[in-house]
């Protein structure tokens, strides 16, 4: 497994461990399973996406798009968790 110090700018030790194969590829990226090591999500599994041409100085807009899906569906998840259960 890889080891890459994601900190946030609230530095809040954030790191996160992932395999070296990836389990999906697309267009631009590749994904691979990982896991949380330090920081608020320390043990929580996770999936990291990477660019596959790192010479590219910023990601394309696809891949931006993904981002925002995933922060809106944790939003609603977030919002879904907060209900009185019935």
């Amino acid at each position: 497994m890889l080891a890459y110090n994601v900190s946030t700018m609230e530095r809040d030790g954030t790191c996160v461990q992932w395999s070296n194969s990836c389990f999906a590829e697309g267009e631009h990226c590749k994904a691979y399973k990982g896991r949380y090591i330090g920081g608020p999500n320390n043990g929580k599994p996770c999936v990291v996406k990477r660019l596959k041409r790192q010479s590219e100085s910023k990601p394309p807009n696809q891949f931006l798009r993904d981002i925002e899906i995933a922060e809106i569906g944790q939003k609603f998840a977030k919002e879904f968790n907060a209900l009185p259960e019935v």
